[in-house]
């Protein structure tokens, strides 16, 4: 099964990085869940979690007061503000 590639960086330094089944975030609207093959997208994150799931570690969440996603060829990148 094809895997989506991510990173999530928190302003002060990398969190996770590595490749899963999907993510799953909230931004301004709705949640969205980013699997391998996904548009190109970018948005910003409201409150919540990051979720990975179907990771190389397995399942993992991480907080999210605001940040940005940006999605393209290579994967998934998210930057966590707060």
């Amino acid at each position: 099964m094809k895997k989506v590639a991510y990173k999530i960086n928190y302003l002060s330094g990398n969190a996770a990085e590595g490749q899963a089944d999907r993510l799953v975030l909230r931004d301004a609207k709705t949640i969205l869940t980013i699997v391998p093959g996904h548009a190109p997208l970018m948005s910003l994150l409201n409150a919540g979690s990051i979720e990975v799931i179907g990771g190389e570690n397995g399942n993992g969440q991480y907080p999210c007061q605001s940040g940005l996603l940006r999605v393209d060829d290579a994967g998934c990148v998210v930057t966590i503000f707060s």
